[in-house]
């Protein structure tokens, strides 16, 4: 084929028309020669002239009334409650007779001597409907018998009182015909169905599991309803209303409708409004023809399914060719073309049964039975095989594009590692550099400023003592800066450790006791810029109780307030604290520090002492 986007040319184009046609009339022909039923010797035939026959709804043969078929069928046959005819077969019969129908299509119930030989099933509405071939022994004629004669009655819903074509003779002569009209009409549909219900079932199986894949439901639908329409036939006892039974299985036919959604869906044409008109219209003739059915006698209904419904269906399935005609001209693939050429076979076969059923005019079509039912697997099944492959090839693509985006995320997770691997060192360069500052403003305003006045006091030649005292206050201070940086852990514990061993020598060098009370929680963790401020406000609040307060005694107390929230408390028992020194200096250090161990500070101080509070929440 030519790829897309070149044109077809005049004898490209006259070649797939021919081969449409062809195609088509090559298995019509083949079904032909195959359709030849190896009919009985037509002289075990039984004519109308050779019956006698008499309208009844008696259980048993009437034993008067009987007057030639030929005549009765020239009357009016009431069919109220449904048609019986009790026929009476005047041929004589030798010893190893049987009786031979290939399509009753009524209930049948046969016999002979005065007893029943065969009854298909019960006389009441809805009454059995039997179109598979009955080959029937006879029982000898009994000598005991004043009647051996065969009757047979023919009970039919339908308003047709025609009996069917009727075999009298020995049995081995029908043996051959029943074999091969049962294949047909038995064997060959199960075997139609059986080859559908797998692909049913494994595409119904994908839609479920994949919504968005909507071609799959429809032909599985599509499927199911030519399944049906296939084993109607095969329902000898029909479970409703004789005339909507038949009905429905003529709806069963829309699945040239459902067919065409799915072509839409597996072509991608996008006409929504097209399929809900077709489904409305299809619907809409579907309960018309029930409707009918049920309330209008077997004429009325199936004139309406012949003159209406059907040419609709066979109007959709003409659009539907149509639609393979636009899909192989614009795909270009070898599933169009195989479905373009297959589909002209449905079209031309349907059209085929549909004059086979109902005749148009003078044209008589050859033939015992239907062929759709038998062609129709072919397009079915390539359809379903051409969904498969189709389905394999997106699970192949989708494995493909699992693999690439596989590598690409792996592509895209090293470069996100790269990302954050810098991210973090310029954070870390980040803390380092914060903290580097920290550490200089802290040792430029505490141990630079002890440093500064050591020098003061060098230049003046101030006296030994005072001099030694700055030192020491300058290496206390570094001792914290020290103590807070401490690398192994940061809790309370280990960070008020060694200040605890310092302070408590100047505490006890200035005439003053210490109460130390940690036990609290000693385990909260403290970051290094936490740990730092804690030190200095301690540091703050013991000067200052040193210095002003006039006391004997500093207790220092940390309790655990939760998991990673405490409390520290710093109280002595001297004089308090004058108004002008709570908003002095220190006191405003220590709210700053305070600050920046995200806790708040509380100071009380009255005649009986003061109380410095800090309150760390988590």
């Amino acid at each position: 084929m030519p790829p897309v986007g070149q044109p077809f040319g005049v004898l490209r184009f006259l070649l797939l028309f021919v081969v449409y046609l062809a195609v088509p009339v090559a298995i019509l022909g083949i079904l032909s020669l195959v359709d030849r039923p190896d009919w009985p010797d037509p002289d075990y035939r039984l004519n109308y002239s050779e019956l006698s026959a008499v309208v009844s709804h008696a259980d048993a043969p009437p034993p008067a009334g009987y007057q030639p078929l030929e005549d009765l069928l020239e009357g009016e046959i009431p069919s109220d409650p449904f048609t019986s005819l009790w026929l009476r077969v005047d041929r004589p019969l030798n010893s190893s007779a049987a009786l031979f129908m290939p399509s009753p299509y009524a209930n049948v119930d046969i016999w002979r001597n005065g007893e029943r030989v065969l009854l298909t099933g019960e006389m009441s509405k809805p009454l059995p409907f039997f179109r598979t071939a009955l080959l029937v022994p006879l029982p000898l004629a009994s000598p005991d018998s004043a009647d051996t004669a065969v009757y047979v009655r023919l009970a039919r819903q339908a308003d047709n009182p025609y009996p069917a074509l009727m075999y009298v003779g020995p049995t081995n002569e029908f043996l051959k015909a029943a074999e091969a009209r049962n294949f047909s009409y038995v064997w060959l549909p199960l075997i139609v169905v059986a080859a559908m219900v797998p692909m049913i079932l494994i595409l119904g199986g994908l839609f479920l599991l994949r919504r968005q894949e909507s071609a799959y439901g429809w032909y599985a639908l599509t499927l199911t309803l030519w399944a049906l329409h296939t084993l109607h036939p095969l329902v000898q006892h029909i479970p409703i209303h004789h005339n909507v039974w038949f009905a429905v299985n003529y709806v069963c036919v829309a699945w040239v409708v459902t067919e065409i959604v799915f072509i839409n869906r597996y072509f991608e044409f996008h006409t929504p409004r097209l399929e809900k008109a077709l489904g409305w219209v299809t619907g809409v003739l579907s309960l018309i023809l029930v409707v009918m059915a049920w309330f209008t006698s077997t004429s009325v209904y199936w004139q309406f399914a012949g003159m209406v419904f059907l040419p609709w269906l066979i109007l959709c399935a003409l659009y539907g060719t149509s639609l393979y005609f636009v899909a192989l001209f614009t795909r270009r693939t070898l599933d169009s073309l195989f479905l373009w050429l297959l589909s002209s076979v449905v079209i031309v076969v349907g059209l085929r049964d549909y004059l086979y059923e109902f005749g148009v005019g003078f044209i008589s079509i050859p033939g015992s039975m239907y062929y759709l039912q038998y062609v129709a697997i072919l397009p079915l099944l390539l359809f379903g095989a051409f969904l498969l492959a189709r389905y394999a090839r997106s699970l192949r693509s989708t494995e493909q594009l699992n693999v690439e985006l596989e590598s690409r995320v792996a592509l895209k997770a090293a470069e996100l590692e790269a990302s954050y691997e810098k991210l973090r060192d310029e954070e870390r360069r980040r803390i380092l550099a914060e903290e580097r500052a920290r550490l200089m403003r802290d040792m430029h305003d505490g141990l630079g400023g002890q440093l500064v006045h050591a020098i003061a006091l060098s230049e003046r030649s101030a006296d030994n003592e005072q001099l030694e005292k700055s030192l020491r206050s300058a290496l206390d201070d570094l001792r914290i800066v020290v103590d807070s940086l401490a690398p192994d852990e940061n809790t309370i514990g280990s960070v008020i450790a060694s200040f605890r061993h310092r302070a408590t020598r100047a505490i006890e060098d200035c005439g003053m006791t210490v109460d130390w009370q940690l036990d609290g929680a000693l385990d909260v963790e403290l970051k290094s810029n936490q740990a730092l401020a804690l030190l200095r406000l301690l540091q703050e609040a013991i000067n200052n109780a040193i210095r002003h307060s006039g006391g004997k005694e500093i207790s220092i107390t940390v309790g655990k307030n939760t998991d990673d929230s405490f409390s520290l408390v710093i109280a002595d028992d001297g004089h308090g604290i004058a108004d002008t020194a709570i908003n002095g200096r220190g006191i405003g250090n220590m709210g700053v520090r305070a600050a920046e161990l995200g806790g708040e500070l509380n100071i009380e101080s009255n005649a009986d002492g003061t109380e410095v509070r800090l309150v760390v929440e988590g």
